[in-house]
C-alpha cells in the first residue's frame, strides 16, 4: 500500500468537524494512519485558526 499525504486546510477541517463528536474521530483516523507510517498528515496552523474563527470549538 502506498503512503498518502493529507493536508487539512481550514475548509477540510471545518467540514470534518462535528460538534456532536468531542473526540473528532474523522481527524483522529487520519492521525492514526499517519502515526502508523501509512501517510503524512499536515495541518497549517493559520488554516486551523481560520477554521476555528468560522466554527468556534474546532481546535478544542
Amino acid at each position: 500500500m502506498a503512503a498518502i499525504a493529507v493536508v487539512l486546510d481550514h475548509t477540510t477541517a471545518t467540514a470534518l468537524y462535528d460538534p456532536k463528536d468531542p473526540f473528532n474521530e474523522a481527524v483522529a483516523a487520519f492521525y492514526a494512519q499517519a502515526s502508523g507510517g501509512l501517510g503524512d498528515l499536515s495541518a497549517p496552523v493559520l488554516s486551523l485558526t481560520a477554521g476555528d474563527a468560522e466554527r468556534p470549538g474546532l481546535l478544542g
